[in-house]
């Protein structure tokens, strides 16, 4: 309340200073952390957090401050601007150009909003957050930073939701956050910063309350010798030992000139109202409405704005101002205490709050000041109060989307909702609310979304309103209601609906398990229609996905792909969310059109490399180690599979985990690391014990069926084999070329001793194979078939498989069928015969890096009486890929930071690869790896 507050409030903190020291030191040095200080209001966290700013000034760092507002929670980024915007002020153009450079360009939207560009667009959730932490990673480079937030419960969701982002990567930056968080309060921020407490590398501080020796100590201090012993304890008892009330009572009874035991009110914000506000009385009218004005406007106000809302001229306003300042209630713009301005504020009754808000939010928009700061006013004002209130809260919504703050967004569009609108605005607004709260991840969008089908004036948005709903519910996991609301709504609307089409086939194409009901609303079984000519882009996607499915035709799949991919268009849609480009290129991939496949991946991973679409991204990532896997180059593959895991888990996607681990069970297997593959589903919190009946969970049972039988559990591993194969050909996938149930399962039961059933099987996937004509397919249809057979007909089998395969990229499988081939014919007593293709097969082994097949090559070669060389392993065989990557981008010039930007990690992590590449090395610099990576 005064200058003596802070001293007052940092008595008995001594083991609460030292805390704060030493994470100020380690932070310092390069070990960056988060503090929580907890408490009730008045117990001195921001007393703590001001003692924490100076040591961290002391300590070489960068202080970055902030507080939360509970009348700025609808304030998109409040709480990150508060902190970044004071510096960026004092940068040169040239300056500011290069902090937001590189991924941090990301960012700018947060400070500098742009205007929508066409549809669609990436969504800039995850890009704004990406950015930022880019931004701070730079800052902190160049010196280390301190981030305090006072109150945290009350940041923005947008803030909030940063802050758990920068806490998941700070390890190896020199970063300290700093939080000052009130529990109990109610809100979806509150709950989301009461989380800090439950990360497992944050140090909680929880201040106590001053005991009876202190508060006795203070209150002789403040009153000295006419206060006895009475007056001190009953000042504890009143204020419980919190510093703050002590001392908002304590100044009352100084002011007053008495000391009367039995007046002393208890502890609480009406005791600090009470108090403030006879301390206004003394000060005139002028200084109760300046300081009601700041109270609605917020901290940091211009005056000249606080005086136009107090009905005051500048003069007034300026005396008024400096007699609050001695009494101690404002500081400059600023309450001296959030408690001085939540308890005024709490003072004002609600007509005259809403009259308030909605005056401020009028002068504001007059002086031109930003949307959102004018929309943070309208949101406390009272409907129908301000006929400009519809037109500025939806700008300042559609402002908060591109800003990568949809909560704000939906705040916004719900106050909307309260003014008087016709049913058209209505539907309008609702349909914009659905949006906002879908990117938000709230059910709420359910309902609004419904209202919005419900009541749609026209079929368009009747239409919009159902595929957003239909989104949300799939996400919700109510996706079969969604296909029946499309179904239902292209029946109403009767008439030609491309874009419901089209989302039921997404549907079908993306989620096998509700494939059949997805065709069902469009009236055909998903066959694939003779003519292919005059397809745009979505037409000749699907179709090319229904060949796949049903294994009809590689050629002409492939062909439709390509199609689909011709002009970048359906590139755009991924970066914004969109599966189908990356399915599209899962059939380039089946139909042996490797070089078509890598293209577009590339320009994929590029392309959300530039967006900052972190899952765009892992995707693209995950394609190219599936095309790696099928082309041979595990080393590379692996590299590939595990960066788009390791992007999954650092940020919490399911989905997207267990594509991953499908992907890398391919090539894990093939390089005999079972254990391995385990660990890494364990790690991405993927079950392979428990799995679901939907279309992930059957992917999964396929993996667990071949890893059993891999680990020797033949008999158990068959069965999850046929489960999944059951359950794939009941939702149309016949196509053998995905999924490795039809390959493996012949082989498991030809182990089993069940020979007819596993040629019965092996003649089957033959079958397909053929139909769909791809010869890597193919090849390993003859290599199934050729393995449950004996004799000269295994052999003529492997041979047609390896002239099937010549001049294919598909190294790995020619490998296994060179392999197979040479072991069959030395089986045959053939022994010159067997080796060149021995000889063959353990070379392409050897290249692709599987080393099971590596081994049995060799003993084969062996028994022939050959004698093949044994390759020493080397230092570089012994990098994982994951560090043989990030040394290759180091080793070609690329700084820690632009390795991490590319990559979607963070610098601790680009720094643990390197070090154990150089251990494994044997080098000590950055200057060696060329030469290293080269030997």
């Amino acid at each position: 309340m005064d200058s003596r507050t802070t001293i007052d409030a940092l008595v008995e903190r001594d083991a609460e200073l030292a805390q704060l020291d030493s994470l100020s030191a380690a932070a310092a040095a390069g070990d960056g952390g988060l503090a929580v200080v907890v408490g009730e209001a008045g117990i001195g966290k921001t007393a703590l957090l001001g003692a924490a700013r100076a040591t961290a000034l002391d300590c070489g760092m960068r202080p970055l401050d902030s507080r939360g507002f509970e009348l700025e929670r609808t304030f998109p980024f409040g709480v990150v601007r508060q902190l970044v915007e004071p510096l960026l002020v004092t940068l040169t153009d040239d300056e500011r150009a290069e902090l937001f450079s590189g991924a941090a360009a990301l960012a700018r939207p947060v400070f500098e909003p742009v205007a929508p560009g066409p549809e669609p667009e990436p969504a800039p959730d995850f890009g704004s957050q990406h950015g930022l932490y880019w931004l701070f990673a730079t800052l902190a480079q160049e010196q280390p930073l301190a981030i305090l937030v006072d109150d945290v419960q009350w940041s923005d969701l947008p803030s909030l939701r940063f802050t758990q982002f920068l806490l998941r990567r700070i390890g190896g930056l020199p970063i300290l956050v700093l939080a000052a968080l009130r529990p109990g309060e109610p809100g979806d921020g509150a709950a989301l910063a009461a989380e800090l407490l439950d990360d497992p590398a944050a140090t909680v501080i929880r201040p106590a309350p001053l005991s009876t020796a202190a508060v006795a100590e203070l209150v002789h201090a403040r009153l000295g010798d006419s206060a006895d012993g009475r007056i001190a304890d009953e000042c504890h008892r009143a204020t419980g030992g919190n510093p703050f009330y002590l001392n908002a009572l304590l100044g009352e009874l100084d002011s007053s000139g008495t000391i009367d035991v039995a007046g002393l009110g208890e502890r609480g914000p009406e005791a600090v109202a009470r108090f403030v506000r006879r301390r206004l009385a003394t000060l005139g009218p002028n200084a109760s409405s300046l300081v009601d004005a700041v109270a609605v406007l917020g901290d940091g106000v211009e005056l000249r704005h606080a005086a136009e809302l107090a009905g005051l001229d500048e003069p007034a306003a300026s005396d008024a101002a400096r007699s609050l300042a001695d009494a101690g209630l404002l500081d400059g713009a600023s309450f001296t205490h959030p408690i001085v301005r939540a308890a005024l504020y709490a003072g004002l009754s609600e007509a005259d709050r809403a009259d308030l808000h909605a005056r401020a939010a009028r002068l504001l928009a007059a002086a031109g000041a930003p949307d959102d700061e004018v929309a943070a006013q309208l949101v406390h004002a009272a409907p129908g109060t301000d006929e400009q209130a519809c037109a500025l809260l939806t700008a300042a919504a559609r402002e908060a989307l591109g800003r990568g703050a949809p909560e704000v967004a939906a705040a916004y569009l719900e106050r909307v909702l309260a003014e008087p609108l016709d049913a058209s605005e209505r539907v309008d607004v609702l349909l914009e609310l659905g949006v906002a709260e879908m990117r938000a991840g709230r059910v709420s969008a359910v309902a609004h979304l419904e209202e919005a089908a419900r009541e749609a004036p026209d079929p368009q948005r009747r239409m919009a309103a159902a595929i957003a709903l239909t989104r949300v519910l799939y996400v919700a996991g109510e996706g079969a209601r969604g296909i029946e609301l499309l179904g239902e709504v292209r029946a109403a609307v009767g008439e030609d609906t491309p874009e419901l089409d089209n989302e039921l086939l997404s549907i079908a194409d993306l989620d096998l398990a509700a494939r059949s009901l997805a065709l069902a609303q469009l009236g055909h079984d998903g066959r694939a229609a003779p003519d292919d000519s005059e397809l745009g882009h979505f037409e000749s996607a699907h179709r090319a996905v229904e060949l796949l499915m049903s294994a009809e035709s590689a050629d002409r799949a492939a062909a439709l792909a390509e199609r689909a991919l011709a002009d970048g268009m359906m590139l755009g849609r991924a970066l914004a969310g969109d599966n189908l480009f990356f399915l599209v290129n899962y059939v380039l991939i089946a139909a042996d059109r490797y070089d078509a496949a890598q293209r577009h991946l590339e320009a994929a991973r590029a392309a959300a490399r530039d967006h900052g679409s972190a899952i765009a991204y892992a995707t693209a990532e995950l394609a190219l180690g599936f095309l790696g896997s099928r082309r041979g180059t595990l080393v590379e593959a692996e590299a590939a599979a595990r960066a788009g895991l390791e992007v999954a888990a650092l940020n919490g996607w399911p989905p997207v985990a267990q594509m991953g681990i499908a992907v890398l069970a391919d090539i894990l297997l093939e390089r005999g690391e079972m254990a391995e593959l385990r660990e890494a589903a364990a790690a991405s919190g993927v079950e392979l014990d428990t799995i679901d009946e939907g279309t992930q969970g059957t992917v999964l049972l396929d993996i667990r069926g071949q890893l059993r039988i891999a680990e020797g559990d033949t008999s158990g591993g068959a069965q999850d084999l046929l489960e999944a194969g059951e359950r794939l050909v009941s939702w149309g996938m016949f196509n053998p070329t995905l999924h490795g149930w039809r390959g493996k399962r012949p082989l498991a039961l030809f182990a089993l001793g069940d020979e007819s059933g596993a040629r019965e099987q092996a003649d089957e996937l033959l079958r397909l194979a053929a139909g769909w004509g791809a010869p890597r397919t193919y090849a390993g249809a003859l290599l199934t078939s050729a393995l449950v057979r004996r004799g000269d007909e295994q052999i003529e089998l492997l041979r047609e498989a390896a002239d099937t395969l010549d001049g294919s990229q598909a190294a790995l499988v020619r490998a296994h069928v060179l392999t197979d081939l040479g072991a069959a014919l030395r089986r045959a007593n053939r022994r010159a015969d067997a080796r060149e293709p021995l000889r063959e097969g353990l070379e392409l082994a050897r290249a692709c890096g599987a080393e099971p097949l590596v081994h049995r090559a060799h003993t084969e070669l062996w028994a022939t009486g050959a004698r093949p060389r044994t390759p020493l392993r080397s230092g570089l065989d012994a990098l994982t890929p994951s560090e043989r990557r990030v040394a290759n981008m180091a080793a070609g010039g690329l700084s820690n930071p632009e390795i991490a930007q590319s990559l979607f990690v963070t610098i601790k992590t680009v720094e643990m690869h390197l070090t154990s590449a150089y251990r494994k090395l044997d080098i000590d610099s950055r200057g060696q790896l060329g030469a290293a990576l080269s030997a």
